[in-house]
């Protein structure tokens, strides 16, 4: 391990070559390492400018910002291709992927128009979609497309017995995505007597949607057979067994 004045340390791995590097961005308190030491784990104690801070080298968990994160809170995280999108409550960034281990701060893009609360991003039939406080946008490398008629929306999932159809809520409540052409949807809000709105629900093998509210409790919609229509709806709460309707 070698210690910096400016920049952290280096961590050189004298079988592989391999080297990683530890610094502001990655979490440490101060890049002024003054002393160094391993313990019996081979975990290092850094003696620093500002404090003393202990680096675990074997951990599987590394830090993307450190104390320096100017790009908002986490929500979600997609890889595609050479492409890592990070969705956040302040947008949508890309970096390149897989990570590059450097000593400068890790280099994130805004796509542009996509500022903003970014929910979910989720890969469907090799198209990649974001959820965002303002519509459902198609991803096609740095660029975004509005899907027409989509307002803020949580998620979106493939629908496991119609494999054409994208099932997605938005705030206003379920809806369906049926493929025109080639990065271009149809959005339709889902048949039946049914207007909740969250984050969370699941298909199940049947075919039934399970979605859960976070005040109400869990619903089971029993669908239609081309899964755009809602036939029937029951409700699991606290008068059904469950502990809370929460």
């Amino acid at each position: 391990v070698y210690g910096t004045v400016q920049r952290g340390i280096a961590i050189v791995d004298i079988v592989s070559n391999e080297v990683r590097y530890c610094n502001t961005y990655t979490g440490l308190q101060n890049n002024t390492v003054l002393s160094m030491y391993f313990d019996n784990k081979d975990s290092l104690w850094l003696g620093l400018d500002k404090g003393i801070d202990y680096v675990l080298l074997s951990s599987p968990v590394s830090n993307l910002f450190g104390s320096n994160n100017i790009y908002g809170a986490g929500y979600s995280a997609l890889p595609k291709g050479n492409t890592m999108y990070l969705g956040t409550n302040q947008g949508l960034y890309y970096t390149q992927y897989p990570f590059v281990a450097g000593m400068r701060e890790l280099n994130l893009q805004l796509i542009n128009g996509m500022e903003g609360q970014v929910w979910n991003i989720v890969d469907v039939d090799n198209v990649v979609f974001a959820a965002t406080d303002r519509g459902a946008y198609v991803i096609t490398g740095t660029s975004a497309q509005k899907i027409p008629g989509s307002t803020g929306t949580w998620t979106l999932k493939q629908s496991k017995k119609n494999k054409n159809l994208i099932i997605g809520c938005s705030y206003d409540g379920l809806f369906v995505l049926n493929k025109v052409s080639n990065q271009q949807y149809r959005l339709q809000a889902m048949k039946g007597n049914f207007s909740e709105s969250s984050p969370m629900f699941e298909e199940d093998e049947e075919g039934n949607i399970w979605f859960s509210h976070w005040q109400k409790g869990l619903y089971k919609l029993y669908m239609s057979s081309g899964q755009d229509s809602i036939l029937r709806v029951e409700l699991f709460n606290e008068s059904k067994g469950f502990p809370t309707n929460r």
